[in-house]
């Protein structure tokens, strides 16, 4: 017979977690991606209110699943809040 090579594991490290828990985060991740892909698709057809909470629940599952949220197409920064009330509360001349 030929030269029968054996491995040697003597120095070998392994993992202190059983191989099912590092498979099951797996599994969990890729659940909870396919969630955020999902839920962003339904985001496309919602109106504007429903639009914007369906994104964030879709960041929370980005989150959940181990990857960083990316902007959508149909996600834009809200206004930035006035500091001055607009001009048609204000009191004519000659109004008390």
């Amino acid at each position: 017979m030929g030269d029968r090579r054996h491995l040697d594991l003597r120095g070998a490290q392994y993992s202190s977690a059983p191989f099912s828990v590092m498979w099951g985060g797996v599994m969990e991740q890729e659940f909870y991606q396919g969630l955020a892909h999902r839920v962003r698709n339904i985001a496309e057809k919602a109106d504007p209110f429903t639009r914007r909470r369906l994104l964030d629940l879709a960041k929370r599952y980005d989150a959940k699943g181990g990857q960083t949220s990316r902007p959508a197409a149909a996600e834009r920064p809200l206004p930035t809040p006035r500091t001055t009330p607009p001009a048609s509360i204000f009191s004519g001349p000659g109004e008390a």
